[in-house]
């Protein structure tokens, strides 16, 4: 697969992330919260903080397929270790730990104020789990893009 093939299939994939992404956070969460609430009626209270927390831990997630784009435009060009792409690969890194520490510390503090059940944070473990594997990922990446560059541009000054 040549680099314009490889960009393109990657924007696909961040197209796809952003519709999946949004149809979750408008549609599918809502109408799960307002399933639960019709259900456990208790919970009516409760809907609206947990909506908006979800929905401000996709802000961070929109900006991360920005920064995903960016990288896919890049290796559109053929920079596939540009600086552009390590610095995009460093805010992924940072958004989604961002995302992830904010995750965990509001799970807990909706637990602590009687808010949320400790099956929730549980389930919760697994989004963290994973916003750590990408953050860590993302950071690895862009060490050893940062380690390319630097290669490359030692490579082009040797004829």
């Amino acid at each position: 697969m040549n680099q314009a093939n490889l960009s393109k299939w990657l924007k696909a994939i961040a197209v796809a992330i952003s519709i999946i992404l949004t149809l979750t956070l408008l549609i599918i969460i809502p109408q799960m919260g307002r399933d639960i609430v019709r259900y456990n009626p208790e919970f009516s209270n409760l809907y609206y903080i947990w909506l908006s927390f979800i929905w401000t831990m996709g802000i961070p997630c929109y900006f991360v397929v920005v920064f995903f784009w960016r990288i896919s435009n890049e290796i559109g060009k053929n920079n596939s270790f540009s600086d552009k792409n390590i610095n995009s690969l460093i805010w992924i890194s940072r958004l989604t730990l961002f995302d992830t520490i904010y995750c965990f510390i509001g799970n807990l503090i909706l637990l602590i104020l009687n808010m949320s059940h400790p099956g929730i944070l549980i389930i919760f473990l697994f989004v963290i789990f994973i916003g750590i594997v990408i953050a860590i990922v993302s950071g690895a990446l862009s060490h050893l893009a940062k380690k390319a560059n630097t290669i490359e541009k030692e490579n082009e000054l040797t004829v």
